[in-house]
This record gives structure tokens, sequence and C-alpha cells, in this order.
């Protein structure tokens, strides 16, 4: 249908540029024309006076002859008439519009095509609380080191109108981003795993159903020159890789924050490391594409 569309709005341009708008051209040169009519026959006169002296043959001849003025004054112009002109300007004036319509009509209707596939298409997200399922395990290396383990899972809803495939998740552990002017990590520092993804592995996830994924990360930060001594966030971030029925490949990133209750208490280590206990995540906004 769009293909149709645009072959009409081609032809109705080469219409405009090739028929209606030399004539148009043509009808506005015509007062320049008349202008040299009106010259022509002052020019003749001057010939009539002086063929007058050279015998009476030629100005019998000057005298058989209509003068040019006449056809003026009986209305007679060789041009058309002026409404002729400007019903061909409304012509072009009603062609330019329906182009701007047709545009404008295929515009929406691929509008319309894009909402109808959001709307087809599976959306993946986590559905509920991330859950640990053995505490934070924190240990403190060399100066300047700390190694944090975390344990957890959730869960991955379809909230879209169609099976989604070959889903597969990722989550990372962020350090040491308490700082106020930060917040959250950035999106490039969240890993998708497209991978097994394209190959056809993971798992198939239906509409208004869910799947448990979980994850066991170790995560070691190391600050050269600086003795790292407390953390009181942490950051997961995550990516969950999937495709539609047409295998077009979708993502969905997000970012949680740990939580603690407002009286939590630092649990201090023996070498004089300490953090803050997490009681849950908190989320911080998804992305999908």
């Amino acid at each position: 249908m769009i293909a149709r569309v645009w072959v009409w709005v081609q032809r109705l341009r080469n219409v405009v540029a090739s028929v209606l708008l030399p004539s148009v051209l043509s009808k506005l040169a015509a007062p320049f024309k008349e202008f040299a009519d009106l010259i022509a026959p002052k020019r003749g006169t001057d010939n009539k006076e002086a063929s007058t002296a050279k015998g009476p043959l030629v100005i019998a001849n000057v005298a058989s002859s209509p003068p040019a003025q006449s056809q003026s004054a009986k209305g007679q112009h060789p041009h058309a008439p002026w409404w002729r002109t400007t019903a061909e300007i409304i012509g072009i004036a009603a062609v330019v519009w329906y182009a701007f319509l047709t545009n404008h009509m295929w515009k929406e209707m691929r509008e319309q095509t894009r909402i109808q596939t959001a709307a087809q298409r599976p959306w993946l997200g986590m559905f509920g609380q991330v859950s640990l399922t053995a505490p934070p395990i924190y240990r403190v290396g060399a100066p300047g080191q700390v190694e944090l383990g975390l344990e957890g899972a959730y869960v991955v809803r379809n909230f879209g109108a169609s099976p989604a495939f070959y889903a597969n998740n990722w989550v990372s552990i962020e350090l040491l981003m308490s700082d106020s002017t930060i917040t959250r990590p950035p999106v490039s520092r969240v890993f998708c795993v497209d991978g097994p993804t394209k190959l056809h592995e993971g798992e198939v996830i239906f509409p208004d159903s869910g799947v448990n994924f979980g994850f066991n990360q170790q995560i070691a930060r190391l600050i050269p020159g600086k003795n790292i001594t407390e953390v009181n966030r942490v950051w997961l971030t995550g990516c969950i890789s999937y495709v539609d029925g047409a295998q077009q490949l979708h993502h969905t990133r997000f970012w949680l924050r740990s939580a603690h209750p407002d009286n939590a208490q630092w649990i201090v280590l023996t070498n004089g490391f300490r953090y803050m206990p997490i009681n849950g995540f908190e989320s911080w906004g998804e992305e999908s594409d």
C-alpha cells in the first residue's frame, strides 16, 4: 500500500513539472507578448508613411489591410482568458495539497504499523523482588582490595502478547557507587549475553508467564594507592536477551541498588573494614529495545 502511494506521488510530481508548470509560465508571459504586439503596429505605421511617398500602389496595399489595433478593440486576444490561468493555478495548488496530504497519511500508516507491531511482540522484564539465596560474603585482601560474592534469584515475566524465545540473563555487581552525584552505573557497564540467544539456546517465556533466573557473582575492587575501608551501597546491573517470533533480537536492561533499614548498623570485620547489611534491592529503572 505504501509503495502504491509513493508511485502516485511521483506521477503527480511529474505531471506538475512537465505539463502544468510550463502552462502557467506561458500564461504569466502573456503581458510581455501583449506589450510586443502593441509596439508592432506603431512600426507598421512608420512604414506606411514611408511607402506613401513612393507611389499610389503602396498606398492601396496599406489601406486594404486592416489596422492591427482593430483586433484588440474587438477583444480578439490570441491568449487564453484570465479565468483559465486562475483555474490552472488552483489545480496546481490542489495537486500540491494532495501530495502533502498523501505524505502525511503515509507517515500515519507507518506509525500505526509500529504501534501494532509493538503491541504484538513479547516484552520481558523483572517481576517482583530479587531474593538473596545466601548472605553476602565480603573479603578484604591486600590493602585497597575488597571482594564481594552475591548469590540470588529473580523472576522474569513476559508482559507482551507473543512468546519470547531463547531468553538468557546476566547480572554484574558494581561497588563503590555511593557518590551522591552518580545516579546509577552507565549503560556501557551492562553486559548482555547475546551469544547463546543467537545460537538458539535459552528459555521460552509465554505471555503472562514467568521464569526464575539465578545468579552467583564474585567481584573484586582495587583502588591503587587507596585503602578501601567501607562499602555503603551495592549495585546490581543486568540484561535479558531474547528474540521474538520474527527472530529479531531484543534486550531488557535493569539497574538495582541495595537497600538497608534506616537504623541499620555498620558490620565491622576484623581488619577494620565495614559494610552496610543488605536486606533487599530497589529498582533504579529498566530499558527495553
